[in-house]
């Protein structure tokens, strides 16, 4: 038994010195050296990964705690590094468990090392700021949804990069996140978390369809126009110089979502990156109601188009227009069904003292979502499934009403769970 136990031994480390040998975690051995002993399942460590980043700027951490820490020890071309803690600070050493912006002259694969011959804890729990913090992920990477966070429901939203900016629900090993936290608490992120959705993690804002593009090389971001403003999602800090973003800024906070509103309103873009091209896509309803503005040039986004600008202007703003509706309408909700939350659309052709209530089956009153006098315009207002009480509502069918001047009007809905 003896002989079997090192010829499997030495064909498994065979297979692991090859050329696809940089992963050993699930290869197990039969150490049964006497027909008397029962069988021993030992788990080979992993002692170093692979993992791939592009030219340029990416969001990265460390899967394992490395054999040497030193920036250039592991990326060779590496050209800067940061931290970020109210600020980014350069760092010439990288610790797991944290998140960093790395810039590298040519990109490629780089094989990350470790002494600790698995005997590291394979999760990261640390203590983190209220704000925006740079976290990284365990070996095995994990889902937002398995966060472990103190005090419960403390995250506000997490965002990955690639090329841009985009708000993330499973964490991959080998990269590094923006986190958003309502107040100081501690984050546990266990490696190999199973997949659940990311509970915490505020969904994407139901836009009208129009939307502007911004490209620069294979980067790409987008900006959704037409967005109801209680729905916006803050992007995180922007990224070091030279590293590509887009945003629209709205009530001061950044973000990829452009509301509309019952009046004009301008709302500044900021954009990094070189040879930078804008793409539009507005729908024919919202035709008339988007300009861009690029110093004192005015280009009205109608239909498709695009705009090739190079370098990032210092001015530059998104101008919303509000169609004066020339009737009154009860839209239907968008999403529908719906879970957890909807969104529910009208138009006032004058200004009027408005009720917009939903009813259960039963025609019981559940909450009133509108009760107040509103100019002429075009309106958005979400219900998140709860009830006056703020009590969470069961599964079924619901009914909105909307009652303005002598206008009325009655839809269905249906939350599903």
């Amino acid at each position: 038994m003896a002989r079997r136990y090192w010829v499997v031994l030495g064909l498994l480390l065979a297979l692991l010195m090859g050329p696809a040998g940089a992963w050993a975690e699930a290869l197990y051995v039969e150490a049964a050296g006497d027909v008397d002993v029962g069988s021993e399942i030992v788990p080979l460590a992993v002692t170093q990964v692979a993992v791939t980043y592009p030219r340029g700027w990416s969001m990265v951490s460390l899967p394992l705690p490395p054999a040497d820490p030193r920036v250039t020890a592991m990326f060779p071309d590496a050209i800067s590094a940061f931290a970020f803690a109210n600020g980014y600070t350069q760092v010439t050493q990288l610790e797991v468990c944290k998140g960093y912006w790395l810039n590298l002259l040519n990109g490629g694969t780089y094989t990350l090392a470790t002494a600790e011959n698995g005997d590291y804890q394979r999760e990261c729990a640390q203590n983190w700021p209220r704000g925006w913090s740079m976290m990284g992920v365990p070996y095995g990477g994990t889902t937002v949804g398995a966060i472990v966070q103190n005090p419960a429901s403390n995250i506000i939203s997490v965002f990955g990069f690639a090329g841009g900016y985009f708000q993330a629900t499973t964490l991959q090993q080998g990269a590094g996140y923006w986190v958003n936290l309502q107040q100081a608490g501690s984050l546990t992120l266990t490696g190999g978390g199973a997949t659940k959705v990311a509970g915490q993690v505020r969904r994407e804002v139901p836009a009208t369809g129009s939307k502007l593009v911004v490209e620069s090389g294979d980067n790409r971001a987008t900006l959704s126009l037409g967005a109801a403003a209680e729905l916006m999602v803050a992007l995180p800090p922007l990224p070091p110089a030279g590293a590509f973003d887009a945003r629209a800024e709205v009530g001061g906070v950044g973000t990829q979502a452009v509301p509309a509103s019952a009046q004009p309103m301008d709302y500044r873009v900021r954009l990094q990156g070189e040879d930078l091209v804008l793409r539009w896509e507005v729908e024919a309803a919202d035709a008339g109601q988007w300009q861009l503005l690029v110093g004192e040039t005015v280009y009205e986004l109608q239909g498709t188009g695009s705009l090739a600008l190079g370098a990032a202007p210092e001015d530059m703003r998104l101008r919303y227009l509000p169609a004066v509706p020339g009737q009154w309408a009860l839209l239907e909700n968008y999403p529908n069904p719906f879970n957890p939350s909807t969104t529910i659309r009208y138009e006032l052709a004058a200004a009027a003292d408005v009720q917009l209530v939903v009813y259960d089956v039963l025609g019981q009153k559940v909450r009133d979502l509108v009760n107040f006098r509103q100019p002429t315009g075009a309106y958005a207002v979400e219900w998140d499934g709860r009830n006056d009480q703020g009590q969470q509502v069961a599964s079924g069918i619901y009914f909105y009403e909307l009652k303005a001047g002598e206008f009325r009007a009655l839809r269905k809905m249906m939350l599903a769970k």
